[in-house]
Formats: C-alpha cells, structure tokens, sequence
C-alpha cells in the first residue's frame, strides 16, 4: 500500500536514511528477473546488472522490442555462434535493419541461451514504455520461469493528468481501469501496479519499484512499512543505484 514517502532532492546524501545498493534487492537466489512499466525500466535492468556484475556475477540482459542496442557486448542469436564469455551481455534475436534497435528473442529461448552463457542473473525486458512515466496497456504476463517480476513506475508521473503520463492513456485506462482524463495520485500507482503483476506467474516474487525518488516524493511524511499482501513497494533511484530499505511505502 502507498503511504507517501518524504524523499527528493539530495535524498541520496542524507544520511542514515536506510538506503541500500540495488544489488540487495535480489535474493542470491533469485536468478530470472522479469521487470515490466515504465518511467525507468531498461535503467534500472541495467543499474542492476552493473552492480551484479561488479561483484563477480555473470548477466545476461534480454532486450525488448525497439529498444536500443549497446554498442558492445551484445549476442544477436539469429547471426549463430556461442555467447561469448563477458561478464555483462546483452541478448536479442537480431537488430533491425534499418533503425539498429533490438528485435527481441522469443521469451522462451531465454533459459537456454542463459545456459550456454553460464549466467548467474538473467534479466527480461518486457513491453515498450514510449518513453513516459507509466505504461501503455495492454500487459503481456512475465514468463513462467520469472521468479522475480518487477513493476517499475515513475514518481515523476504524480499530478500529471493520465493522458500525459502514458503513450497510450486510453490502453492503460482499460487495463487499470482508469479514467484518461484523471490527474495520477498514489491511487493511480497501485493500480497500475496491480495490473502489471497481475500476469506474473504464480509462486514469482511481486515488486513494485518506484523510480525517481530522488528528485520526486510522493505525499506524506514517511516510507511507512504497510501491509501490501505478497507484493512490495519500494522506492528508489535507478539512476543513484539505490533502492529504501523499508517493507513497504
């Protein structure tokens, strides 16, 4: 449940404000790692496999459809051949022609080549986010082998009417059921939230993370730890590395 959190500019230098690497999110068993929204997605997949990688792992990034392609240390499966052994790759099926951006890999072909690739941590992009702070609807559910699946949603969204937060206001309001014309408040996030993780496979950890917190605070006075059920909020910043150590927000 969304209590408010009292976090903005300069947040990351405050001391003692129980904040923690990105890294502690994951339990060192948590090997697949799906993460869907928008407002911050492919920067928190990728500040999250830094950080693995920095202490010993190996990662391997799914890219989503469109998305942009690094410019090394990426596998296109469709060009043959074996992963080769970097710390960090980056996995799509091919680029496109034309624009360079990533054609994505059937979710299903992940394991395998995670396999081949001896990763440690698997992360899977899903959906396009066009750039704004929530989503576009419809959701495709996160793969059955996700142990993890992770809503992101940008704090930057609060007080913008729907139709500016989203590419697409219309599809995101049938999927939440929302209504376009709406300004989004800490309502709007937990239902967006609960229809992005409403396709995550049963038995998966369920995450919300709020990105931006270090220039965007909800309202309130505090990350207050309440009860969520199985599905927990947390706050951070993929661009600091850092997420709030607390239960919930």
């Amino acid at each position: 449940m969304l209590r408010g959190v009292s976090v903005g500019q300069g947040a990351e230098q405050a001391p003692g404000s129980g904040m923690l690497p990105l890294r502690e999110l994951l339990k060192p068993e948590e090997r697949f790692v799906a993460l869907l929204g928008s407002g911050g997605k492919t920067a928190l997949m990728r500040a999250l496999a830094r950080q693995m990688a920095g202490w010993g792992e190996r990662v391997l990034l799914a890219a989503s459809e469109g998305s942009p392609l690094p410019g090394r240390n990426v596998f296109l499966t469709a060009r043959g051949g074996r992963p080769p052994a970097y710390t960090m790759l980056t996995l799509a099926r091919d680029a496109h022609p034309e624009t360079g951006l990533a054609q994505a890999l059937d979710p299903d072909e992940i394991p395998d080549v995670a396999g081949r690739f001896g990763a440690h941590r698997v992360f899977v992009e899903l959906g396009a986010s066009g750039g704004r702070p929530l989503p576009s609807g419809p959701f495709a559910p996160a793969p059955e082998w996700a142990g993890v699946v992770v809503a992101v949603l940008g704090l930057d969204a609060l007080g913008m009417p729907l139709d500016e937060a989203s590419a697409d206001p219309l599809a995101l309001g049938l999927s939440a059921g929302l209504s376009p014309g709406n300004a989004v408040d800490a309502r709007t996030l937990e239902a967006v939230a609960a229809a992005l993780l409403a396709g995550a496979p049963p038995g998966a950890r369920r995450v919300v993370f709020l990105n931006k917190a270090c220039v965007h605070a909800l309202p309130g006075s505090a990350l207050a730890a309440a009860p969520a059920g199985d599905v927990e909020f947390l706050a951070g910043s993929a661009l600091r590395g850092w997420f709030l150590n607390r239960g919930g927000v």
